[in-house]
């Protein structure tokens, strides 16, 4: 009979090329279909390159790497040659797999900026902290006060908790007492992300860190009591991958 271990979690990290590369680490696995499990090696992949077999090699399953664009990272695993090896694609439940790989499993989740390089994250457990918060608002006038889509830093395709912060600077002529709420948009519920109840007329400044679950195409939603003239910031932090 085989023995059974429990998985012990691939993860994943930018390269000496972050920009191109990603860095698996070793770790036994479940296929996704659950017919099974095997254990990987840790080997480094380029997402610019098209895959083969190896460490320090190409990595993607088809086309050429994308701008502003999510890549799910796959291990692979060959059951003839009994090899595991890793994988990007776009697709979540399709990936092209090379010949003779017919069993995977998803190990994570990166996203590509407006150059195609690989958005710096450090992943700790099920969190993807970027390295660089990314700036998702910043408005100082005409501020929606009706509910508006944000499209947030955030795997496409899955469900995740986005890490955000919301910053509000009131200005010193008005008297301005905003509020802003984000919500999910599977729900009906609306959260306070950020308020400034003092009002008056002085310079006010809040920062608040608050997660939020986007949807599969990695949106929220958000809006002002006040369309004002004061500043509104919302930045992302990174997400937390539940479904790993």
């Amino acid at each position: 009979y085989g023995v059974s271990y429990l998985p012990k979690q691939i993860t994943i990290s930018n390269g000496t090329d972050s920009d191109h590369d990603i860095d698996f680490t070793a770790g036994n696995f479940n296929f996704d279909d659950g017919s099974g499990q095997a254990v990987a090696t840790a080997l480094t992949k380029q997402i610019d390159s098209s895959w083969v077999a190896g460490n320090n090699a190409g990595g993607l399953d088809t086309g050429s790497v994308a701008a502003d664009t999510t890549y799910h990272c796959f291990v692979i695993w060959n059951p003839t040659t009994e090899t595991a090896d890793f994988l990007f694609s776009t697709s979540l439940a399709s990936p092209t797999l090379p010949s003779g790989y017919t069993k995977k499993t998803r190990v994570g989740s990166i996203i590509t900026n407006s150059s195609s390089n690989i958005i710096l994250f450090v992943q700790r457990g099920k969190e993807f902290i970027l390295k660089t918060k990314i700036t998702e608002v910043n408005i100082n006038s005409s501020i929606p006060t009706s509910l508006t889509d944000l499209v947030v830093t955030s795997p496409n395709g899955l469900i995740t908790s986005v890490l955000m912060g919301c910053h509000i600077q009131t200005n010193n002529t008005a008297y301005e007492s905003p509020t802003v709420f984000a919500k999910d948009k599977n729900l009906d519920t609306e959260v306070i992300i950020g308020a400034d109840g003092r009002g008056g007329n002085f310079t006010g400044k809040t920062m608040n860190n608050f997660s939020i679950y986007s949807d599969t195409s990695s949106t929220i939603q958000y809006r002002a009591t006040d369309s004002g003239t004061w500043n509104l910031q919302i930045f992302c932090f990174g997400w937390v991958d539940y479904q790993l």
